[in-house]
């Protein structure tokens, strides 16, 4: 796999050995994938080693922080880096093995990482400027749903030694731009799809009579757009129940929200649960209202893995799979009305809907399938070894 063509070992960098969100995921789901491959697969996670048993299982060996002085370069042929906000542990990871950063988010790219102006909430198109970044709201970051100062200087750091790596993996064209313009190497730019399980069929076809069943996967924050949501829910004409599966900072407000569109019996707010796939499999429709430039949407995706249509705003890489009367329908973005109109036309036309999701299923199989993850993964870790 390798110069040499010995069994690559690739060594998974981050903060979280647990199931937390979609980039532990991502990464769970990367190292399976190669593990299932032939790869070796270990990790370093800066927090906890510890973490879920159920997700450290998949790594060969699990190292901490302290454990990085210890480890020969010649040991792993990539450091695969996702969440990390040291300059220094990125500098020494560096400097002993061939580095590869999967760009997740907006991190690199804004210094409060989510392109979007604080007050008006309108997202940012801008490339990182030095004077225009330190005015946007004083460099509050509020992330995490909490508030606090950026650190421009370590922010900075961070990103120089970020452009200095071997590699940086984006899951969409549009994420792949956003590099370009603020100066990444494009030499250096490589888009691999993520693995996406899907299933073999579609699990449920709605009968004439029965209620169309709705479903929203996803944290409950500002970004992810279900106040938009549940206001185009308040214009659907038809008889439906949706599912909102996600929590959040954001959940009590839309709640009350619910209430006051008087949809109390139509909506029906469920926590996060692990297992979406048995929402998936009771659903009919899919929605992705996110009004902020998402990297790529791999929830709305793993929707058409199990054949449901998918409704979502157009807004950042979610065209890359969403197509438009093709794996779902594409929406402008904070168009209510037409949000609702595209909901009420799946419910009124199952045979239409049941279409769209068995062609999104196909894509992502296609696509989003372990096979194609590795065979893009080889590509890249032979690019790099052959400079």
């Amino acid at each position: 796999m390798t110069a040499g063509g010995n069994r690559a070992r690739i060594l998974f960098v981050s903060t979280r050995c647990e199931f937390r969100g979609s980039v532990e995921r991502y990464i769970y789901d990367a190292a399976r994938a190669l593990g299932n491959n032939g790869f070796g697969v270990d990790a370093l996670f800066t927090g906890s080693e510890s973490g879920c048993e159920n997700y450290s299982k998949i790594f060969g060996r699990i190292h901490g922080r302290g454990d990085l002085e210890k480890l020969r370069s010649c040991e792993y042929d990539l450091a695969f880096i996702h969440k990390i906000d040291d300059p220094a542990l990125l500098r020494s990871l560096r400097e002993k093995f061939k580095t590869a950063v999967m760009i997740h988010n907006h991190d690199y790219c804004c210094m409060r990482s989510d392109k979007r102006y604080p007050l008006s909430g309108m997202n940012c198109a801008r490339p990182f400027n030095l004077f225009f970044c330190s005015l946007c709201a004083g460099l509050l970051d509020r992330s995490g749903g909490s508030v606090n100062c950026v650190n421009f200087a370590k922010r900075r750091a961070l990103i120089r030694e970020v452009k200095n790596c071997d590699a940086y993996v984006v899951t969409s064209s549009f994420m792949r731009n956003e590099l370009l313009v603020n100066g990444f190497d494009v030499s250096r730019l490589v888009k691999i799809y993520p693995v996406c399980r899907v299933a073999s069929r579609r699990t449920r076809v709605r009968k004439s009579g029965e209620t169309p069943v709705i479903v929203f996967a996803g944290r409950l924050v500002k970004n992810k757009g279900v106040k938009e949501l549940l206001e185009a829910l308040s214009m659907v004409r038809y008889e439906f129940k949706a599912y909102i599966v996600g929590t959040g900072p954001e959940e009590k407000r839309c709640r009350r929200l619910a209430h006051r569109l008087g949809l109390g019996g139509e909506v029906e707010f469920t926590g996060w649960h692990n297992d979406l796939e048995s929402y998936f499999e009771k659903a009919d429709i899919a929605v992705f209202p996110s009004v902020w430039q998402e990297p790529f949407g791999q929830v709305g995706t793993e929707a058409n893995g199990y054949g449901l249509p998918v409704v979502g705003f157009d807004c950042g890489g979610v065209g890359e799979w969403l197509c438009h009367e093709r794996s779902g329908l594409l929406v402008p973005r904070k168009d209510i009305r037409g949000f609702a109109d595209a909901i009420e036309l799946l419910i009124n036309d199952p045979g239409y809907a049941c279409r769209l999701g068995d062609e999104g299923r196909k894509w992502v199989e296609t696509y989003m399938s372990e096979a194609s993850y590795v065979s893009g993964f080889k590509l890249m870790l032979d690019r790099i070894h052959s400079r």
